[in-house]
């Protein structure tokens, strides 16, 4: 930030919202995009228990080591394609999420 002569002066990131948060404006704005993150996370939690409990029941179904393998394979056959970042998203009726594939692997053991 340059101050009145023109010099550059370091204004840390506490510093700089100690300033900016007192403006009713400036506060909405910090609190929209606050309520914004969290609404994001619960989603993510949200469709990472569904997505857990998918899986649970296909490895009910066919049997852990069954599901776990034919994921490793999709994932191993993808990669060598040359995909990266593999996962599942799902899409509800507002948001999509979409979950790593490495993570629904872990999830199995």
């Amino acid at each position: 930030m340059a101050n009145q002569d023109g010099a550059v002066q370091f204004v840390s990131g506490n510093e700089r919202l100690t300033r900016i948060l007192p403006d009713p404006g400036r506060r909405q704005q910090a609190d929209a995009i606050i309520a914004e993150m969290d609404q994001m996370d619960r989603r993510y939690r949200d469709a990472a228990q569904v997505l857990d409990g998918a899986a649970a029941a296909a490895a009910a179904a066919a049997g852990t080591p069954a599901v776990a393998e034919v994921l490793r394979a999709l994932q191993r056959h993808l990669t060598a394609a040359g995909i990266r970042d593999i996962g599942i998203t799902l899409t509800f009726s507002d948001h999509e999420m979409t979950l790593p594939l490495e993570r629904i692997i872990a999830a199995d053991h």
